[in-house]
C-alpha cells in the first residue's frame, strides 16, 4: 500500500509518523514504506534505470548557497543570513507551485506582482541559484522530484494521500504520473484505523514562552480538580517543553511520565558532568597563570 501527504508518498507509503508509529497503533506494516517525496522520486527514478550523475543538495545548504552571493544584488545589498532561509524557503515554495516550464512561470507570475522591484530581485536570486547548481553539477530536492516527474516511468503500488496534508501541484503531479492516477485520498483517521471522535475535556493554551504555557497548563489541572493521572499533554518540539515539565514536576513534586524523555544533557548526572568538567578546566587555567 502507499499513501502519501504533503511532504512524502512512495512505493507503499504513509506519510504521518512512520511505519513503526502506525505498527505501535496496531496497523499492519509489512510492504509499508513512509518517505518523502525525494525518496519517491530516488525510487522511481531507480526503478525506470534512471541514475542521478548530481551531487544532491540538502534543504539545509539551500540558504547558505543563496546567502554565498545574496549581496551582490543591490535590492538584498544589506540582507542577512536569516533573511537568506526566508528567501530559500520563499523560493522553494513558488517552484513547487509550478509543474511545467518552471523559469518562464515564475517569470511570469513576478512580472505582475505588485512588488516589481523586489519580485525582480527574487527572480535575479533564483536565477543565480540555479546557475550555481548547474555550474557545481549539484541537484537539490526539487530538481530530484521534477527530474523523476519528467523522466520517470510508472510502476505498480497502492498509492494514496493524505486528505489532512494537501499536496503542492509539483507532488500532486509526481504521484499522478508514478501512479498513473490511480491513487486514493485517505484520512489520517483511515491511517491508524480509529474513528474521528471528539476528544473530552480538550483545551489549549497559548502564552509568552514554554514556561508561562506549562505553568498555565499545571494551573488549570488543579484548579479543575482533575486527577493527574488522567491528563495527557501535548505540545510542538520535543527539546524545550519536556525539561520545563520536569523541572516544574521536581519543583512542585508532580508525578509526570514522558513520552518522548528529555535532553540528555539536562539531566542531573549530566549536569553533575558538566560542572566538574568546567571545574576541572578552571583550575588548570589558574595553574598555569602562575607557572
Amino acid at each position: 500500500q502507499t499513501i502519501e501527504g504533503t511532504q512524502g508518498y512512495a512505493e507503499n507509503i504513509l506519510n504521518v509518523g512512520s511505519e513503526t508509529a502506525t505498527a505501535k497503533r496496531g496497523v499492519n506494516t509489512l510492504g509499508l514504506r513512509i518517505v518523502s517525496d525525494v525518496e519517491l522520486s530516488k525510487i522511481a527514478l531507480m526503478r525506470s534505470g534512471i541514475s542521478i550523475t548530481e551531487e544532491f543538495l540538502s534543504g539545509r545548504e539551500e540558504p547558505s548557497v543563496i546567502f554565498s552571493f545574496l549581496n551582490s544584488i543591490p535590492y538584498f545589498a544589506s540582507a542577512s543570513y536569516a533573511d537568506a532561509e526566508s528567501l530559500a524557503q520563499a523560493i522553494h515554495t513558488m517552484r513547487m507551485l509550478v509543474k511545467d516550464d518552471e523559469e518562464n512561470s515564475l517569470k511570469s507570475g513576478l512580472n505582475e506582482g505588485e512588488f516589481s522591484k523586489k519580485n525582480e530581485a527574487i527572480l535575479s536570486a533564483y536565477r543565480k541559484y540555479l546557475e550555481i547548481l548547474n555550474k557545481e553539477k549539484k541537484i537539490d530536492s526539487i530538481g530530484i522530484v521534477r527530474k523523476a516527474f519528467m523522466e520517470a516511468a510508472p510502476f505498480e503500488a497502492d498509492f494514496g494521500a493524505l486528505e489532512e496534508f494537501p499536496l503542492s501541484p509539483m507532488d500532486e503531479a509526481l504521484i499522478e504520473k508514478i501512479s498513473e492516477g490511480r491513487y486514493e485520498t485517505l484520512s489520517v483517521s483511515d491511517l491508524y484505523g480509529k474513528n474521528k471522535d471528539k476528544i473530552k475535556g480538550l483545551t489549549f493554551t497559548e502564552g509568552y514562552g514554554e514556561i508561562n504555557e506549562v505553568e498555565a497548563i499545571i494551573d488549570e489541572i488543579f484548579r479543575s480538580k482533575t486527577a493527574v493521572d488522567t491528563c495527557t499533554v501535548a505540545f510542538p518540539g520535543g527539546s524545550v517543553y519536556p525539561q520545563t515539565f520536569f523541572d516544574l514536576s521536581k519543583r512542585y513534586d508532580l508525578p509526570i511520565t514522558f513520552g518522548s524523555g528529555i535532553p540528555i544533557v539536562n539531566s542531573y548526572p549530566a549536569r553533575l558532568l558538566k560542572l566538574i568538567s568546567e571545574y576541572h578546566f578552571l583550575i588548570t587555567v589558574n595553574v598555569f597563570e602562575y607557572l
